[in-house]
């Protein structure tokens, strides 16, 4: 299910339907989100660690980049 994500608004969240559909819809969702919040950073920001783990959002993406990559073919194969 392929979702055009406006970048304004984002996707909108499926709350019925079948399980597939609505998973789909989130992670659409949640996509959107991230991509929104980072838009216009330079890369030196998204390196940048905020807190006192070594945390950083180009490491939280990298992180969802996994999970979605990994997880979720497992969890929604046919």
């Amino acid at each position: 299910m392929e979702q055009t994500i406006d970048p304004t608004l984002g996707p909108v969240l499926a709350r019925t339907g079948d399980e597939r559909a609505v998973l789909t819809s989130f992670l659409d969702f949640h996509r959107a989100v991230v991509v929104r919040k980072l838009r216009g950073l330079s890369d030196a920001d998204a390196r940048r660690r905020l807190v006192p783990s070594a945390t950083t959002l180009v490491g939280l993406v990298k992180h969802l980049t996994l999970v979605e990559r990994n997880w979720f073919p497992t969890l929604l194969a046919p």
